[in-house]
């Protein structure tokens, strides 16, 4: 008897322990303190003329203080120290991701300066001579003992089959992960959490799709994101077809248009210029 009762002692400890450890992993996971940092010091968001949101970050401003690295160096040894698969729940697994992407991005762009120390034009700076993309398929981020590209982060990761069969996939993704250019919905100030996510994709997606660069209406032409083209598979997953996923957050004026008029489509050109201050609030 007092064996068993022993037995069951140092099970319910080690039980507890692997609970305790579980959830410090699960908070450790959604530590983005230092990138946090970054955004608060280097990012500007701005509402637009025609009421969207939009964003730049000061590279070149940041490049000049040796703070800003150090914080890089700090997010990134963060990241290092943990094993994702702790992400059990919808939320915090998207959350985690759209940051360790975002974070990721800004971070190959603040290590890999010009020769001069000054960011880059673009992130198709980095190409190779047969890929414009490159950038996005270096397996040069590390989270837990494993290095990821940005698209194994996006595409695989975030919205692969996976996720998919999980219920964790979801179109509105692709408004909340930045590429650091021109061309991308808006980069947050304000870092992802299991709290607020489902409320910043929505309001990401909403505010994207009220500029230009996104979603603009002329006579009987509809102008859109190239993203709607890129991945039409994921929007047709998520609503049934570009346009219904459209009618779910653009403004009741426009929606009762979309349902009224036929309109052609054409995609917009990406612009791939490195989403800096004076790419984006130009005068």
């Amino acid at each position: 008897m007092a064996k068993a009762q022993g037995d069951r002692m140092k099970n319910f400890i080690v039980f507890a322990i692997y609970i305790v450890f579980s959830v410090f992993k699960t908070a450790s996971a959604q530590d983005f303190s230092a990138y946090q940092e970054l955004l608060n010091k280097f990012l500007k968001e701005e509402i637009s003329e025609e009421k969207g949101l939009r964003s730049a970050f000061d590279y070149d401003r940041a490049l000049a203080q040796p703070q800003a690295l150090e914080l890089v160096k700090k997010q990134k040894q963060t990241l290092s120290q943990y094993e994702p698969a702790v992400l059990r729940e919808r939320a915090s697994f998207i959350a985690f991701w759209v940051n360790a992407y975002n974070f990721f991005m800004l971070a190959q762009i603040l290590e890999n300066p010009t020769a001069e120390g000054k960011a880059v034009s673009g992130v198709r700076d980095f190409r190779s001579l047969f890929d414009y993309n490159r950038v996005f398929k270096l397996e040069s981020f590390q989270v837990g003992e494993k290095f990821y590209s940005l698209d194994q982060i996006e595409k695989g990761t975030l919205l692969g089959s996976e996720a998919s069969k999980k219920g964790y996939k979801d179109a509105r993704v692709h408004f909340a992960v930045n590429c650091a250019s021109v061309g991308c919905p808006a980069l947050r100030q304000q870092i992802y959490t299991a709290e607020n996510i489902e409320q910043m994709l929505t309001e990401n997606t909403t505010l994207a799709l009220k500029t230009r660069a996104h979603y603009e209406r002329k006579d009987d032409t509809l102008y859109l994101t190239r993203l709607f083209k890129w991945y039409e598979k994921d929007f047709t997953e998520d609503a049934g077809s570009n346009l219904n996923f459209l009618l779910k957050y653009v403004s009741e004026i426009e929606r009762a248009i979309l349902k009224n008029e036929k309109l052609k489509i054409k995609y917009r050109s990406y612009d791939w210029s490195l989403n800096s201050p004076e790419n984006i609030f130009i005068p």
